[in-house]
């Protein structure tokens, strides 16, 4: 058995905030097959800071609430439409799941873009593929978030 040195990387001498953060940054990001087995994809992010990253999230949190409050508004029966006295209430509609889960992964997908420039996989790196991703690997759009979340916040890079 073969111990490995840890890759050791040297410090650089910080000498001004202006230009001294990197642009972008790879990270490998697990995810995992359905029978267990872990598989690694390695994503190329861009540096955002803290705040630009809390804007970008703060921009897709009201997308959803807007999205949420758009679903709950068409749920409303319009007040122009009330029922006579005597007629039978009206079967609600039934709240179909694939609507809600393909809106959720394509949002999802759209705010990777916004984070990520590229991957290592053969595929091309757009929201068609991202959203092939999260169907196959269930979890992946939200495990490359919060690895982006934590290398931003907290500056913790790889596993």
């Amino acid at each position: 058995m073969t111990n490995k040195a840890p890759k050791v990387v040297q410090p650089v001498k910080l000498k001004s905030l202006k230009g001294g953060q990197a642009s972008e940054f790879p990270l490998t990001i697990p995810v995992q097959r359905l029978d267990g087995v872990v598989m690694e994809l390695s994503i190329t992010f861009h540096a955002f800071g803290k705040k630009a990253w809390t804007t970008i999230k703060d921009e897709f949190h009201e997308k959803l609430r807007a999205d949420a409050a758009a679903r709950a508004a068409a749920l409303v029966a319009p007040a122009g439409d009330a029922q006579a006295v005597d007629a039978a209430p009206a079967e609600p509609e039934p709240i179909k799941l694939a609507p809600r889960v393909s809106k959720g992964i394509e949002n999802d997908a759209s705010l990777v873009l916004q984070i990520a420039k590229g991957w290592d996989l053969e595929d091309e790196f757009n929201a068609e593929n991202l959203q092939d991703l999260e169907d196959r690997f269930g979890g992946a759009l939200t495990a490359i978030v919060n690895a982006y979340d934590k290398a931003i916040y907290q500056g913790q890079l790889g596993n």
